[in-house]
């Protein structure tokens, strides 16, 4: 049986077409994508020593030019890396201790300026998020520490907020219910945190930045737990934000989001996947911080949906969408039509 996690993701893992990688609990799985909407064979990885996986984000760890994993192990705090043979398939890399207590999330940034990627940890019980620097050769031995002042962080982005062309990292925190920026000077050190908008009284669960009015600096979208509605906050360019708008859909919280231009007006749009009703949103961006929404609806039955990702999966030069489902090891792709459509589905497996 293919075991596809409520967890997807996409990538390029042989180079050619948009490729799906998927996990649960100790297995990862490859579908190669054949570039008209259809895949391969799953290709599945087995870690005998990984209990949980909670995130897996992509990198390239050891400078081949082929993708890896890091893989949270939420029960153990651990991060676990797999290394990319290019083909789809994978052999075992290092682990390194994330967190004293409750690994949350993961994020990829270069902190350093020095070609290689690096990894940012949150420490949600710990109250801290802990940088790795990478040395090239899928080792992370230097550690630097960013302290939320007795706050507990929830979420985590990596970005470029001040236009210093150097990495920043974004976090939301869960007591204060504020956010907070830590502005990175490009030799892995930081500014002190600045904390210059607040969560509107609720707890972040996703943050997306992007320059949605096209000044040339960095905005945010915000969604809240258990909220139907997500706000815009536009950028100073220097780490501080303002909010701007605030839109509503459906009845229920957002299970996922993703930022596309999926019309291909120069403009880009949001794709969010919520589950009263069952349905994707697409919020249609006008360059200004504005959006005008679309609904896609789908079959209302017990497959509960979890996360939503983005991918031009059929070569035609729009861009798709693909949902997973939170109780049925499952996903659904909607292929653009590019008319504003996506009426075309396939469920896998």
């Amino acid at each position: 049986m293919v075991y596809i996690s409520r967890h997807v993701s996409i990538l390029y893992f042989n180079l050619k077409f948009i490729d799906i990688y998927s996990y649960h609990s100790s297995q990862v799985t490859v579908l190669l994508g054949n570039g008209n909407g259809t895949f391969g064979m799953p290709i599945n990885f087995s870690i005998e020593y990984l209990l949980d996986s909670s995130q897996m984000v992509a990198i390239d760890t050891d400078q081949d030019h082929i993708l890896d994993l890091a893989i949270i192990d939420g029960k153990n705090n651990y991060i676990t890396f797999i290394l990319g043979n290019g083909d789809g398939s994978f052999r075992e890399g290092t682990r390194i201790r994330g967190c004293y207590s409750y690994l949350h999330m993961i994020s990829v940034g270069d902190f350093n300026d020095d070609m290689i990627m690096d990894i940012a940890l949150l420490c949600y019980a710990d109250g801290y998020v802990s940088i790795y620097l990478g040395d090239g050769d899928g080792s992370f031995p230097t550690k630097i520490r960013l302290y939320t002042e007795n706050d507990q962080p929830m979420t985590i982005a990596i970005g470029d907020f001040n236009g210093d062309n150097h990495s920043d990292v974004a976090i939301s925190h869960t007591i204060t219910r504020t956010m907070g920026v830590f502005i990175g000077y490009g030799n892995g050190s930081f500014e002190k945190q600045k904390k210059s908008f607040s969560g509107g009284g609720y707890n972040a669960n996703y943050m997306i930045f992007s320059d949605f009015n096209a000044d040339g600096k960095q905005d945010m979208i915000v969604s809240y737990e258990v909220r139907n509605f997500f706000k815009v906050f536009l950028g100073h360019g220097d780490g501080t934000f303002s909010e701007k708008a605030r839109f509503s859909f459906g009845l229920s919280g957002i299970s996922g989001e993703v930022t596309k231009d999926f019309n291909r007006d120069g403009y880009l749009d949001i794709a969010t996947v919520i589950n009263s009703p069952y349905s994707v949103v697409i919020f249609f961006g006008d360059g200004d911080g504005q959006f005008q929404n679309y609904t896609i609806s789908f079959k209302e039955d017990s497959h509960r949906t979890y996360s939503i990702s983005a991918g031009d999966f059929n070569d035609d030069g729009y861009e798709d969408i693909i949902i997973t489902h939170s109780n049925s090891y499952s996903f659904d792709i909607f292929l653009n039509t590019g008319q504003c459509n996506f009426n075309t589905n396939i469920s896998i497996p």
